[in-house]
């Protein structure tokens, strides 16, 4: 009897605290108490199914590798590496003249990466000859958008394609159903950007889904953002609408065009590409009828979302619920509207804006050696190896993060860039020393 009360009263304390709770919130956010209700218990179901996760994970994910092996004495010996232009100076007789070596920046939050061996993703790019698509590219941006010009000529926007559990570009694009009506389908704007991340990937380029939309309550317009190495950012396309944004003529993300609302919209310019698999309708067409104005753009980049903290769906599948495939991170900040959403948020530009495909160029010097001795760190998706160039000799191949460089007198370079499994070359990391005639390298 003692324990039935205990088990009553305790229900009952923890009853009370959630009305409580539920009370304060929809106070706070000045909404609805339904609202919260259902966000809450939402939110509840999740810290649940990952507490499970946590004990038991029935899924097996492959893990995309992102940097050179490491021993576990490697492990010791990097700690006593520095980033090179914070010690080259201390350096007696060296000093340094010119650097580019960007540091990596990591989100706190985890992000879960397509692993580039999948075969599927070459079954892809063989297939469909996607390389053959890009062939006039002049650059790497304009290979995005003509992957994002293949994408969008696939369908028509009403050649709505069924729900698969695990989204597969190759499985769609070879029963490519037209003009199919049915309810259990892909709205266009998440079948493209869907379709465009998987393409991209089996090109070497690492996208993830992104929602934008004018408050929370809506649903949204599905989106990407694809790191770009030629920019060093992530950068915003649309791959059902086909078009993509820029300001002084530089390609933006959906924090950039947020932004840009509040400082100078009449800088925003719309590249707009074609629509339609038979050219049956015309940008000017659905510009008319949808009013894609830059200012109209602009004020939808109000709310955004990265939509799923993963891009491994060729790979990895998960049950309904887990919370990887559940995983979602809004952007907050003071502009916007408070409002109780059950999901991770930051306003944290590094958390939400990491970095890919960097070098940190990382420094230990030998004593009374004429080499200086570098570790390369890098965080890159699909990673295969470095590339090294000193004084511009050509390329040097390596797989692995060690280097000694040999210094002459006068000017040394170095630039270093890490190329993933598909040949694609990130951003590069470049450091310029002058040694001087007597310099003995001691510190």
């Amino acid at each position: 009897m003692k324990i039935l009360k205990r088990i009553l009263t305790i229900s009952l304390v923890m009853v009370s605290l959630f009305v409580v709770s539920v009370m304060g919130l929809s106070i706070s956010y000045e909404t609805s108490i339904k609202k919260v209700v259902g966000r809450a218990s939402k939110r509840v179901v999740l810290e649940a199914i990952e507490l499970c996760v946590h004990i038991y994970d029935p899924s097996e994910p492959k893990v995309a590798v992102s940097k050179p092996f490491l021993s576990n004495s490697d492990k010791d010996i990097i700690r006593d590496f520095v980033k090179i232009e914070k010690t080259v100076n201390s350096i007696n007789g060296l000093m340094l003249v010119k650097h580019g070596n960007k540091d990596i920046e990591t989100s706190d939050f985890s992000f879960s990466y397509q692993p580039f061996e999948e075969p599927e993703l070459q079954m892809l790019r063989e297939k469909y000859h996607l390389d053959d698509v890009v062939s006039i590219a002049k650059d790497e941006f304009e290979k995005m958008v003509l992957l994002r010009q293949w994408c969008r000529s696939q369908f028509e926007r009403d050649d709505y394609q069924s729900f698969m559990n695990n989204f597969s570009a190759l499985k769609i694009l070879q029963r490519k159903v037209k003009k199919n009506k049915v309810a259990s389908a892909y709205r266009p704007c998440h079948l493209f950007p869907l379709l465009y991340a998987q393409v991209l990937a089996s090109m070497g380029y690492t996208a993830r889904l992104v929602t934008i939309s004018f408050h929370p309550d809506y649903e949204g317009h599905g989106n990407v953002e694809v790191w770009s190495n030629q920019y060093d950012k992530w950068i915003a396309m649309d791959a059902d609408l086909n078009l993509h944004y820029k300001r002084k003529n530089v390609p933006l993300n959906f924090l950039e065009l947020h932004n840009i609302r509040y400082e100078s919209p009449d800088e925003l310019k719309i590249i707009y590409g074609s629509h339609g698999s038979d050219g049956l309708t015309t940008v000017e067409q659905v510009i008319e009828e949808e009013k894609l104005d830059p200012e109209n753009m602009v004020n939808y980049c109000s709310y955004f979302s990265v939509r799923d903290m993963r891009n491994d769906w060729a790979t990895n599948h998960y049950f309904k619920g887990h919370p990887v495939r559940s995983s979602v991170l809004l952007w907050v900040d003071e502009k916007m509207y408070r409002e109780f959403m059950p999901f991770d948020k930051t306003s944290f530009k590094k958390d939400f804006y990491w970095s890919l495909n960097r070098t940190e160029i990382n420094l230990r010097p030998d004593d009374g050696s004429d080499e200086l001795e570098l570790y390369f760190d890098t965080f890159t998706p699909g990673f295969d190896h470095f590339e090294i160039d000193c004084d511009g000799k050509g390329k040097i191949i390596s797989k692995q993060p060690f280097y000694k460089w040999k210094l002459h007198v006068g000017k040394n370079s170095l630039s270093v860039v890490s190329v993933n499994k598909f040949g694609v070359r990130g951003v590069i990391s470049y450091v310029e020393i002058e040694r001087s005639l007597n310099a003995k390298l001691t510190m």
